[in-house]
């Protein structure tokens, strides 16, 4: 998957939701992300992800000016991933 996310030349839209993605896999993503600044909405609801998991998220969404819409309901990040997440 993140092998064809890199692949691909621009994405605006990705929906991960309900794939049980853990903290190496979203590390894996978000390094796959990294190119796509122009991203408008990323869904990853219904996943494995843990506060872990969100600081290597953080670090791909810094670049992303674009992104409108950041689905992460229902993941296990808690109030310092989230944190980590809004900053």
């Amino acid at each position: 998957m993140a092998e064809g996310i890199t692949l691909k030349k621009e994405l605006r839209t990705v929906d991960l939701g309900e794939n049980d993605i853990s903290d190496n896999g979203i590390q894996i993503l978000g390094e796959a992300l990294r190119t796509h600044v122009r991203l408008h909405m990323l869904f990853l609801d219904s996943n494995a992800i843990t506060e872990h998991g969100s600081e290597g998220l953080s670090e791909c969404l810094k670049n992303k000016q674009d992104l409108r819409v950041f689905n992460i309901d229902n993941n296990n990040i808690g109030a310092k991933g989230a944190l980590k997440l809004a900053t």
